[in-house]
């Protein structure tokens, strides 16, 4: 039995032949099957690479503002004697939901998740992020979005 979800087999209906292929893939599905999980998107949104590409970035990024010092800091009330604000590391959460998503829904406040970006809309939010981060840190913050051009 073929597992098509697994082995990421995908079909962009764009023309009446390509449905019409695809109908017949989930014919031809179901009766050898019996039982298939389908999804589908709209649109040009992210690949499942390309989501994979913006987390990379959001972890370099946390990875190069803690090499040069760039720490965020926290309210903590705990610490309230000494002061109320603690130094704490960046990590790829942190950079997501502080830096990535405040620029997003500025931008394009229909979209909650990063999973609704277009891609010209991760250009867009990614270049506001990459030159604030470049001019803030005198360059100390350089982070290049990843792709295939860019490969270790």
């Amino acid at each position: 039995m073929k597992d098509y979800l697994i082995h990421g087999e995908q079909y962009a209906v764009k023309t009446e032949q390509t449905r019409d292929f695809f109908i017949k893939f989930v014919q031809d599905n179901f009766e050898s099957n019996k039982y298939t999980t389908f999804y589908w998107k709209h649109g040009d949104l992210l690949s499942r690479k390309q989501q994979s590409s913006l987390e990379r970035y959001c972890r370099e990024v946390a990875t190069s503002l803690n090499d040069c010092g760039m720490y965020q800091y926290v309210k903590c009330d705990i610490f309230k004697d000494n002061s109320d604000m603690v130094e704490v590391e960046w990590t790829h959460d942190s950079v997501k939901e502080l830096m990535w998503k405040p620029i997003q829904m500025a931008l394009y406040p229909n979209c909650k998740s990063t999973r609704q970006l277009k891609k010209p809309e991760v250009t867009k939010v990614y270049e506001m992020l990459h030159n604030t981060l470049a001019k803030r840190s005198k360059n100390q913050v350089y982070v290049l979005f990843p792709s295939r051009d860019f490969q270790e």
